[in-house]
């Protein structure tokens, strides 16, 4: 078994982006692995692209996107800081946060590559079956097209909304 050195955290910002990061936080400080805290700024779709493109402010959407992702970053620090904070385990465990822009499931990928984690944490969100059968998930695109293991972690059904704190 290859040792893990490298944990990547995948945020979505949800409620249970904090419940799963718990478990990113434990898993990187039981193997005593550095952690990747990654979120997705997804893009806008090519065809809204397109039309906003012809518009007079169309620069100005690069420009927010750009904006988008800085405060998401900082979102992020101020999301992990709190989290040191109330967690022991977080102490002195090396934290990187990264913001991408892209396709979820597509930019996840290209992070695993890149950072050369060797273990995945997602939090994920069940939206029903019919949802699910159309349209899957990011965690299981991720799962399908990666060699590392994958750790998901689902809301409990006994937590309830307001027991986590969004990021």
């Amino acid at each position: 078994m290859k040792p893990i050195k490298k944990v990547l955290f995948c945020a979505d910002l949800s409620p249970n982006s904090v419940y799963a990061f718990r478990y990113a936080v434990d898993f990187a400080y039981r193997y005593d692995a550095e952690l990747t805290v990654l979120h997705i700024a997804e893009e806008l779709p090519r065809s809204l692209t397109a039309m906003l493109h012809g518009l007079p402010d169309s620069q100005s959407n690069v420009s927010l996107m750009r904006e988008n992702v800085a405060r998401t970053k900082d979102r992020l620090n101020i999301f992990c800081e709190r989290e040191r904070k109330q967690n022991p385990a977080c102490e002195g465990l090396p934290i990187a946060v990264e913001v991408r822009e892209g396709y979820p499931a597509d930019e996840i990928l290209k992070a695993i590559d890149g950072i050369e984690c060797d273990a995945i944490v997602m939090g994920t969100n069940s939206k029903g079956v019919m949802s699910h059968a159309f349209l899957g998930s990011v965690a299981e695109r991720v799962l399908r097209r990666t060699r590392q293991p994958v750790f998901v972690v689902p809301i409990p059904r006994d937590m309830k909304e307001e027991d986590l704190t969004s990021v």
